[in-house]
């Protein structure tokens, strides 16, 4: 960021309850420019409605696979099987399915902490085997089900993934953005972070991965260890992001009740394989199959058909 620092004014932050952060700058202004560029895209209205369909379709592709399986040891039943899937730039998509779907394993393959059997992994148009891990992790940043951080403040914490990108420290000002996009306040800023709670670490590890301004958010069920208020926060902070920094998020849930919450994308995965894919709520009132509305059945309220158009999502047999 050009500039002097002198003069400028932190990000105003508002509680985690209300989660819009609202910036002096915006956010995409805030926060650093990676290294592969970005779209320029303006500062959002008031109220950012969800990506539509329309807007889906001319976005640019940020995720492709083709054929992809995977097995985690040889004879093994593969984890995935011929997964075939395609993500647009600023998507908001919800991965689910019963243990053992692939969720995870779908994941890390996107970030390059596994490797396929067979297929191919795109990202950004390139293939994943093309990418090296650091430059690949830069773009597309990994947030794990249970937070991992040093034993250091949060300032040290945030700063770690600009000496690991053998970058520059990271602006005040971007640190604090990263911080109310996940909806801490700046004072958490000189916090250690073994006196943090598992909710505030779990928002510390979110800004922690924002902060380099990654174009993907990878999320492996970021929730698991939360009450449901402070799930529920931080469902609302992702979908905040998404609206505001037009990041793509994918995440990996196995709690319907907050997929729903969270809306945009639903892609539903049964013993490897695509089984559904379409927006949450059109998955959830018309689901493809007795599998698939026997597993959404604990969250879809009573009285919904699970009869419905085929146009609005696809089914692999």
């Amino acid at each position: 960021m050009g500039g002097s620092r002198e003069g400028r004014q932190f990000p105003q932050v508002l509680p985690a309850q209300r989660v819009r952060v609202r910036p002096e700058k915006p956010l995409e202004q805030v926060l650093t420019v990676p290294e592969v560029p970005l779209q320029s895209f303006p500062p959002p209205p008031e109220q950012v409605q969800p990506m539509d369909q329309k807007s889906a379709e001319r976005a640019l592709p940020v995720i492709h696979l083709r054929s992809v399986s995977r097995r985690m040891a040889p004879g093994a039943a593969p984890v995935l099987r011929e997964l075939d899937l395609s993500i647009r730039e600023g998507e908001l998509v919800n991965v689910v399915g019963p243990s053992g779907s692939g969720k995870t394993t779908l994941l890390r393959l996107l970030n390059r902490l596994d490797e396929t059997d067979g297929g191919t992994v795109e990202i950004l148009g390139r293939p994943v085997t093309e990418w090296p891990a650091r430059a690949l992790r830069r773009q597309a940043a990994f947030v794990f089900q249970e937070p991992v951080l040093l034993e250091r403040t949060v300032r040290e914490e945030l700063q770690l993934p600009f000496h690991l990108w053998n970058e520059p420290p990271g602006s005040p000002e971007s640190l604090v953005a990263a911080l109310g996009a996940a909806g801490l306040e700046a004072e958490f800023l000189e916090c250690l972070c073994k006196t943090l709670s598992v909710g505030q670490r779990q928002r510390v590890a979110l800004a922690r991965a924002l902060v380099t301004r990654p174009r993907l958010l990878l999320l492996d069920e970021p929730t698991s260890g939360l009450d449901e208020q402070t799930a529920f926060q931080l469902l609302n902070n992702l979908r905040e992001i998404n609206r505001t920094l037009h990041t793509t998020v994918v995440v990996a849930n196995h709690r319907l009740a907050e997929v729903r919450h969270l809306g945009g994308r639903l892609v539903v995965l049964l013993e490897g394989r695509l089984a559904a894919d379409g927006p949450v709520e059109a998955v959830f009132a018309h689901p493809p199959g007795a599998r698939i509305a026997a597993f959404l059945s604990g969250s879809r309220p009573n009285g919904v058909s699970a009869a419905g158009p085929a146009s609005v999502f696809r089914e692999t047999p």
